[in-house]
């Protein structure tokens, strides 16, 4: 027979490619290689409930982000800033209102029509829901990761760099008085803390869901025999 081999995982003898020969020459079938099955530990664990963590924050911070853009959005339908002026006052004032919200790079001004200045923000809110549903699917079914991180990872850079952008453009908007006199204060605050948390809780995805990989043990090459003929 063999020689007493064991496996330092599992402690249980595995065959030895003597064992082999001896099976093959009595006519018997080659021994089956070890079946290893995917096997989790304590940092895929630790992934995993990261991950869990930060999708819960996440949909937080769609909430709060939601919220503060509603509230700009309501201002915006009902903004008065140019009513009751002459007409000097009016270009005066469009002038000002034009430079402050093009200083900002992604917040569109528009003057006559200020119902639509928002809809770029509307546009990375709606992308920021959709990519909460890829990563939350992800999440609950967790055998899907490996199929669609890189996916999922791709997407979720983007949406980051679009929220590190527009936490930018509101930064400057609440250092300008005009800004936070037409807009108010409070209202720009709120989108402001919503992109922040939105942001963070990206972060803690891509490094969450790009960590998370189930580990497989190495095969032994003993443990796969060569099929030979009779």
């Amino acid at each position: 027979s063999g020689s007493l081999d064991l496996d330092p995982d599992t402690k249980s003898r595995r065959p030895s490619a003597a064992d082999s020969l001896q099976h093959i020459h009595s006519g018997k079938a080659p021994l089956a290689p070890h079946s290893h099955e995917p096997t989790t530990n304590k940092m895929v664990n630790i992934c995993h409930v990261g991950l869990c963590i930060a999708q819960v924050l996440t949909f937080v911070a769609y909430a709060v982000v939601t919220a503060g853009a509603a509230l700009l959005q309501q201002k915006a339908n009902t903004l008065s800033l140019f009513k009751g002026l002459n007409e000097a006052d009016l270009i005066a004032t469009r002038q000002a209102y034009v430079d402050v919200f093009q200083s900002s790079t992604y917040i569109i001004p528009y003057p006559q029509r200020p119902q639509y200045q928002f809809q770029y923000q509307w546009f990375i809110i709606e992308f920021e829901f959709a990519l909460f549903a890829l990563t939350a699917i992800l999440t609950i079914f967790p055998s899907l990761i490996p199929r669609m991180r890189s996916v999922a990872l791709a997407f979720l850079s983007t949406a980051l760099v679009l929220v590190l952008d527009n936490v930018n453009s509101l930064f400057f908007l609440l250092r300008s008085e005009l800004a936070v006199t037409v807009f108010d204060g409070y209202r720009i605050e709120t989108a402001q803390a919503g992109l922040m948390m939105v942001g963070i809780c990206n972060c803690m995805t891509i490094i969450f869901l790009g960590a998370y990989q189930p580990t497989y043990p190495e095969t032994d090459a003993r443990d796969v025999e060569i099929p030979t003929k009779a």
